[in-house]
């Protein structure tokens, strides 16, 4: 992440970003939903906070949204 380009995407807050990027959602046992537009690099700061996460040894689940509903809906039909 430091090597981020903000200017880049400049509606993208830096501040946002670098505080995902402490990974302190993680030590509150929150989530972290990244929603924008396409073409806005949320995959790639997605996969960025994913190798973090990893490095300071935690077990990491990478769905998309559309994953994660469809799997939520089959557990709510099998009954789980």
């Amino acid at each position: 992440m430091d090597d981020y380009d903000f200017p880049f995407q400049p509606e993208l807050d830096p501040r946002k970003v670098k505080d995902l990027a402490t990974l302190s959602f993680v030590e509150a046992r929150a989530n972290a939903a990244l929603l924008d537009p396409p073409g806005v690099d949320k995959t790639h700061i997605a996969v960025a906070l994913t190798v973090a996460a990893c490095r300071a040894g935690y077990l990491i689940y990478f769905t998309s949204l559309d994953d994660m509903v469809r799997h939520l809906r089959a557990a709510e039909t099998a009954g789980g």
